[in-house]
């Protein structure tokens, strides 16, 4: 908490400054904060970061996630870029005590396969991701951890976008390694003013020992400091299994 006030200056000081940022460019189009991903790719030459804080409740426990899937974007081309994911700061407390530190670091990259065509085609991308063993030894896992996404962007409104991701991941816990499947659906509308609003619904799917079966929904909202800065909060919760969990967060993209 005290680090968080020291450091609210700075980070006040680097969003105005963004806010003045390069007008030539088209709004930031960050991947966060839904599960949901885009095709956008971050222009070449302009690093995109995007960082949050997520809180997850359940009966037993809180996870506290400093980070937020926190990742550093950066574009090759106009169709592709690549992605560095940045360990989180995670602090979580249950029944059997508490435990904090860092979670795994990530390596990816996503690639457009095509541009969408207003209401009559949809876009087309892939997302590649794999983590790498390097946090705290209460959250390390033992196995890189790949993933795969295919990414559908439809403009189904002159102010509204969906988005569907299908994902097929090898994840391990505690060094068992098993299969999961996703899918998500995401629905975003323009609000006006720099302001957005999104529902999403989304599910994981057993693919074999091990994997789960859990649904969520959740939804949040936008806006736009600067075409180089939007900041965001959302909040959702879990349906069935083990995720009828509740979570809320806030978090920033910077576009450099």
């Amino acid at each position: 908490m005290v680090l968080g006030l020291a450091a609210a200056p700075a980070i006040f000081a680097l969003l105005s400054a963004r806010a003045q940022g390069p007008k030539h460019l088209d709004p930031i189009e960050p991947d966060r904060p839904d599960y949901s991903n885009g095709i956008a790719i971050v222009p070449f030459g302009h690093p995109q970061l995007e960082v949050g804080y997520r809180q997850i409740l359940s009966p037993n426990s809180t996870v506290r996630d400093y980070g937020d899937g926190a990742t550093l974007r950066i574009g090759v081309n106009d169709r592709f870029e690549w992605r560095f994911g940045i360990p989180s700061f995670i602090s979580s407390n249950d029944g059997s005590g508490r435990n904090s530190g860092f979670g795994d670091g990530s390596l990816g990259a996503k690639w457009k396969l095509s541009e969408g065509k207003g209401r009559s085609m949809p876009g087309f991308g892939l997302l590649f991701t794999a983590s790498v063993p390097s946090g705290s030894s209460a959250f390390r896992e033992k196995r890189v951890q790949p993933e795969a996404r295919l990414l559908v962007d439809w403009q189904c409104g002159a102010s509204s976008d969906l988005t569907a991701n299908l994902v097929l991941g090898l994840p391990s816990d505690n060094g068992d390694e098993f299969t999961e499947w996703a899918a998500s659906a995401s629905y975003e509308q323009d609000l006006g003013k720099g302001n957005s609003a999104f529902m999403e619904g989304y599910s994981l799917l057993p693919g074999s020992y091990r994997g789960p079966n859990e649904s969520f929904i959740d939804a949040g909202v936008a806006h736009l400091l600067s075409n180089d800065v939007q900041v965001d909060a959302s909040f959702g919760r879990g349906l069935n299994g083990r995720g009828r969990d509740s979570f809320f967060g806030a978090g920033v993209a910077i576009r450099f």
